[in-house]
C-alpha cells in the first residue's frame, strides 16, 4: 500500500477482522500503522454490527452518553501496528 496522490479516494482494506473498532490510524517513522482501538468488540456490538434496523432504532433512541458508553465496552482499550506491505 502506497499513499499517492494518484490513489487519492480509492479505498484499500489493510487489516480485517480486529477485535476493536479503529480510531487515529498513525504512520510510524518505520512505515508500519498504529491503529488505535477505543473499544473492543463483543458478541452484542456484533449483532448491533449487521442488523442495519437495529443500528437505526438505537440512533433514533438517543441513548444518553453514560448508558452508551456502558453498552459500547469500553472497559478496555488498545493499539495494533501493523505492516501494510505484510502479506
Amino acid at each position: 500500500m502506497e499513499l499517492k496522490p494518484e490513489n487519492r479516494g480509492n479505498v484499500t482494506v489493510v487489516v480485517d477482522n480486529i477485535l476493536g473498532y479503529p480510531d487515529n490510524v498513525k504512520l510510524a517513522s518505520d512505515g508500519n500503522l498504529w491503529i488505535a482501538l477505543p473499544a473492543l468488540r463483543d458478541s452484542l456490538s456484533n449483532i448491533i454490527d449487521r442488523n442495519s434496523l437495529l443500528r437505526r432504532v438505537l440512533i433514533n433512541l438517543r441513548v444518553p452518553l453514560g448508558m452508551f458508553l456502558a453498552l459500547a465496552n469500553m472497559k478496555y482499550a488498545g493499539g495494533i501496528k501493523i505492516d501494510p506491505k505484510a502479506k
